[in-house]
């Protein structure tokens, strides 16, 4: 029994992984032709402006707006990098209290064993989906 759940668990996270894979590399894809457009309006808004004010004062002015929006993402990405932080500790600290409170005699060393194990990979894909939203 406990074979087939660990067998079903493993094919699916298999499957997971291929899935996460091919969305990586349209994501990869996506965001470099985002990059490429944004690159090329910020060469079109620079021009833009050069005909309208001096150059050096549309040159300042699109690395203004770069700067902003740098430190915009920055924060935003430092934001995220610290809910994951704190949601790794949590799930740290809950793991090292369960395998603290666990007391079992001698004779069920094996079974406890794969009951961690088991309930490792349990939690590892509900904190998997968890981070992926």
């Amino acid at each position: 029994m406990l074979n087939q759940v660990l067998n079903l668990l493993v094919k699916r996270e298999v499957a997971d992984l291929k899935r996460r894979s091919t969305g990586g590399l349209l994501l990869v894809t996506g965001f470099m032709l985002i990059s490429l457009a944004g690159l090329l309006g910020l060469a079109a808004l620079y021009l833009y402006l050069a005909t309208r004010i001096e150059p050096w004062q549309s040159a300042l002015s699109v690395s203004a707006l770069l700067v902003l929006l740098g430190g915009i993402l920055a924060l935003a990405g430092r934001a995220k990098v610290r809910r994951h932080h704190m949601m790794k500790q949590e799930l740290d600290a809950y793991m090292s209290s369960l395998l603290g409170s666990s007391g079992g005699s001698a004779n069920d060393g094996k079974e406890s064993s794969i009951g961690m194990v088991t309930l490792a990979a349990v939690i590892g894909i509900i904190i998997g989906r968890q981070i992926r939203k």
